[in-house]
C-alpha cells in the first residue's frame, strides 16, 4: 500500500509543478469543504449521527462541495478577468499580466 501513497505524491507534486494555481485552488476548497463539514457535524447532533451512519454518503457531500467551490473560484476569477481587462486597457503589459494570472502560464505569447 505504500507504493499508492508514493505514486499518488508523486502524481501531486508533478501537478503541483505545472500547474501551481490551479493545484493551491483545489487544496484550498477542499479545505474548505471539509472545515465546514467538521464544523456543521460537531454543531449538530442529527448531523453528527447522519456522518456516523452515512459515511460514504458524507464524503460524497464533501467532494461535491469542494467541486461546487472551485467552481464559483473559476467563476469569480472569470468575472473578474472581464472587469480588469478594459480598466487595462491599451496597456499591453498591464493587459498581458492579467492574462496570464488569470488563465494560467500554459499560453505561448508570440
Amino acid at each position: 500500500m505504500s507504493w499508492l501513497f508514493l505514486l499518488s505524491l508523486t502524481c501531486d507534486v508533478y501537478y503541483s509543478l505545472l500547474h501551481p494555481g490551479e493545484m493551491f485552488t483545489g487544496w484550498l476548497a477542499m479545505g474548505v469543504a471539509f472545515g465546514l463539514f467538521y464544523y456543521f457535524t460537531n454543531a449538530r447532533p442529527s448531523a453528527e449521527r447522519f456522518r456516523k451512519e452515512h459515511p460514504v454518503l458524507s464524503l460524497v457531500f464533501v467532494i461535491m462541495g469542494g467541486g461546487f467551490i472551485v467552481y464559483m473560484f473559476g467563476s469569480i476569477l472569470v468575472f473578474l478577468f472581464g472587469i480588469l481587462l478594459p480598466i487595462a486597457g491599451e496597456n499591453s503589459i498591464m493587459t498581458t499580466f492579467l492574462f496570464i494570472l488569470f488563465c494560467g502560464s500554459d499560453i505561448s505569447i508570440s
